[in-house]
């Protein structure tokens, strides 16, 4: 059977203290990558990434880079070591909110310095936006998307709001808003059935109307970078569907800003296409369980170690996609 690989970039949350620790002791392409990039934000990633605190770590302006940075890294490496270009050993590439930043850069729409930049500065945007609101994430397990989204409009009222984020997976839902309608959505769907819903500790409302203000700031940002062509497909959160304009990318990204992620519906919409392996890049394996739920016999692999990376190359190695 012909492979066709649709390659996975996580977002925000996936980071922890030890992030990819043996990936950057081991391969100094790696570590050399993430001191340029460092350098180049003024943000400690070495030590933040290698020590934490996990306070300082979580904060978006430094976890957005250092989640982008660790997969990015984990590109280099796989095509250093395997000789091939990403178009070579993948079909696409799928990103979930913060990733489709780490898809753009490897699709080449943007330069690496370019996107690690941009997600500095788009976590700087998210944490201003909220800073005089109580706003707050919560996810619900157990209870099908149709009915949260009706909980969700029937409580939104008086500038108060409460929207769908993230569709991850069957079951599997994140709401964002102002956190006491957020709650009331929590409780309102338990009452309906769902098997569990409870409060994220996120102090935020990504992928809600409350990033109105980021979503004009990235808007600006974007506006003045120049979108190269594409290497290579990329799947929209957004639209689920594959791009390969800069121009329309650029404008999805802006959107995403306070529009939700339609990430089962891309697992759905990419199996249909035909893709037929999902293979995630980055720290921790959050897509890999999420796709297993959507599509339980999926061909899915997790790169996210020194181990796992040099698997995949000998993978590579041997193939012509």
């Amino acid at each position: 059977m012909t492979i066709k690989r649709l390659l996975l970039f996580p977002g925000q949350g996936t980071q922890t203290v030890g992030m990819g620790n043996d990936i950057f002791e081991t391969f100094e392409l790696a570590s050399v990558f993430r001191f340029r990039m460092a350098n180049l934000i003024s943000v400690d990633l070495f030590n933040l990434m290698q020590d934490g605190p996990k306070e300082e770590l979580n904060l978006s302006m430094n976890s957005q880079p250092a989640i982008v940075t660790m997969s990015l890294a984990i590109m280099k490496i796989l095509e250093e070591k395997s000789g091939k270009s990403v178009n070579d050993f993948a079909s696409a590439l799928l990103g979930h909110s913060l990733g489709e930043y780490t898809a753009t850069a490897v699709a080449d729409f943007l330069s690496d310095e370019n996107i690690v930049q941009i997600v500095k500065t788009r976590g700087e945007f998210m944490q201003e936006a909220t800073q005089e609101i109580d706003a707050g994430m919560g996810v619900i397990l157990g209870l099908d998307i149709e009915s949260i989204e009706s909980i969700c409009k029937s409580n939104s009222e008086n500038n108060k709001v409460c929207v769908v984020a993230n569709d991850n997976c069957n079951g599997q839902v994140t709401i964002s808003g102002h956190k006491d309608v957020v709650q009331k959505v929590l409780d309102l769907a338990k009452e309906k059935g769902a098997k569990r819903g409870m409060i994220l500790p996120i102090a935020s409302a990504p992928h809600s109307p409350l990033m109105k203000l980021a979503q004009t700031n990235m808007e600006e940002l974007l506006s003045r970078k120049d979108f190269n062509k594409n290497v290579i497909p990329v799947l929209s959160n957004r639209t689920t569907e594959i791009v390969n304009d800069g121009k329309i990318w650029r404008d999805l990204l802006v959107q995403q800003m306070t529009q939700g992620v339609r990430f089962r519906e891309c697992i759905l919409n990419a199996h249909k296409l035909g893709f037929n392996q999902f293979v995630e890049i980055g720290p921790g394996n959050v897509l890999s369980n999420l796709v297993k739920k959507i599509i339980p016999d999926a061909d899915i692999i997790s790169v996210n170690s020194v181990e796992s990376i040099n698997e995949f190359v000998d993978t590579i190695k041997k193939e012509n996609l």
